[in-house]
């Protein structure tokens, strides 16, 4: 029988302090693979700068995904996020995925150019098999901590009452 290891061991207390969570933003292929990876110093904030807009643009024809994390919430895409995915997809003039992710769920949502964004997000638990697999990598890049599972209380009762 093997035991596992307290998380707790791999990640004392301090660890937020000394690690702090951080905005990370990623650029990859149809395949998965990184483009470019851009790490922030805020939990609030990642400023991909022109290095990133140059990225996107060099290797337009390989864009497939881009995404970045909001380590400590919101689970949505913000107003600053809604420009930009717009202004990407008109630039490149084809749709484009996006993916925000946070500690409780990864929304995605498909950009079209000139259009205006339709609220049709796909939403995925984090590490479920549906999920990219940068998404893991992309969310240990972020520091980010897991959410506590949601509570459905009736499935509860149900499973202790007879």
């Amino acid at each position: 029988m093997t035991t596992r290891t307290p998380v707790t061991e791999f990640f004392p207390p301090r660890f937020g302090r000394l690690f702090p969570a951080r905005e990370v933003f990623g650029v990859y292929d149809k395949a998965g693979c990184s483009l470019h990876v851009h790490y922030g110093d805020s939990p609030a904030f990642v400023d991909g700068g022109r290095t990133a807009w140059d990225v996107i643009w060099e290797q337009r024809d390989r864009v497939f995904d881009i995404a970045h994390t909001h380590p400590h919430g919101p689970d949505t895409f913000s107003s600053i996020d809604e420009n930009s995915m717009r202004a990407i997809a008109t630039g490149l003039g084809r749709p484009v995925r996006f993916w925000v992710l946070s500690p409780r769920v990864s929304r995605l949502r498909v950009v079209h150019p000139c259009q205006e964004p339709q609220d049709a997000d796909v939403l995925f638990d984090p590490g479920e098999d549906n999920e990219p697999m940068w998404a893991a990598r992309l969310r240990w890049d972020s520091r980010m901590r897991s959410a506590p599972p949601t509570i459905n209380l009736a499935k509860l009762l149900r499973r202790f009452l007879p």
